[in-house]
């Protein structure tokens, strides 16, 4: 999930959390706040999460199926 950034002090900087531990609700509270620092502070963020190989949805567990991790690559 990639948000543009808005004006604010983080205009034309990228900030990319990904979901790493296994609690249930970091899924939200990372979208949540990327979209905080998308609107209110200018960044552009991108959100990654582990996709589940047998049926498609997020899953925590899946650490060799994490789409967009090229993204973790571009230069900031």
């Amino acid at each position: 999930m990639t948000l543009p950034g808005g004006d604010g002090p983080g205009k034309g900087k990228e900030h990319r959390p990904r979901q790493r531990r296994r609690e249930y609700p970091l899924r939200r509270i990372l979208a949540a706040i990327a979209k905080i620092l998308a609107q209110r502070h200018g960044f552009t963020c991108t959100v990654l999460f582990a996709i589940d190989l047998k049926d498609g949805v997020i899953n925590p567990n899946q650490s060799n199926n994490i789409p967009g991790l090229e993204a973790l690559a571009r230069p900031t």
